[in-house]
């Protein structure tokens, strides 16, 4: 199970405020990091770097169920939310880095590629809260798609790799119905 393997990646006691500064380190519109932001975001990555490779490898297993409690109805435990949001900035901020310096794509491609399998699996929750996160990091990772393939040093190679993710990723999206019954 993918969840178990995440869930107590990150000290329970800070994670709400990592997920505050990661909200604050991403940028609101365009990826698109200045020096002293991309300097912060890195610092930020560097000193969860254990984690996140954790999270990669539990990205591996071959499924996710994050234990919902649906008969607790609005009270349900969603703290995995917030995993999840750090996991993927995590991989959001390592994909500026590897982008910014001398364009190493292929390291940015495998940093959206867990980014958006994260999503994909926060997605398949049948959950009207945990299928909007999804949402909103799916966002955040089409932003980092969309400055990978804009990205000079990009190959004709790369964007089939992010054309077979994205199509993937469009495959897969779960139905809208499940979540709110």
């Amino acid at each position: 199970n993918v969840a178990v393997g995440l869930l107590d990646v990150f000290p329970s006691g800070t994670l709400g405020a990592m997920a505050a500064r990661s909200d604050d380190l991403m940028p609101a519109g365009r990826f698109v990091f200045d020096t002293g932001a991309l300097s912060a975001a890195v610092r930020f990555a560097d000193r969860y770097e254990p984690q996140r490779e954790a999270v990669r490898e539990a990205l591996n297993r071959p499924e996710c169920d994050f234990g919902i409690a649906f008969r607790a109805g609005c009270l349900a435990e969603l703290k995995f939310l917030d995993v999840v949001r750090v996991a993927v900035r995590l991989e959001a901020f390592r994909a500026a880095e590897a982008l910014h310096q001398d364009g190493r794509i292929d390291e940015a491609i495998d940093a959206l590629d867990a980014m958006l399998r994260l999503c994909a699996w926060l997605a398949a929750e049948p959950h009207p809260v945990a299928r909007l996160e999804a949402a909103a990091l799916r966002t955040e990772a089409f932003r980092a798609a969309r400055a990978i393939a804009l990205h000079p040093s990009v190959r004709r190679p790369h964007l089939a790799a992010l054309y077979t993710m994205v199509e993937a990723q469009l495959a897969a999206w779960p139905g809208d119905a499940g979540a709110w019954i």
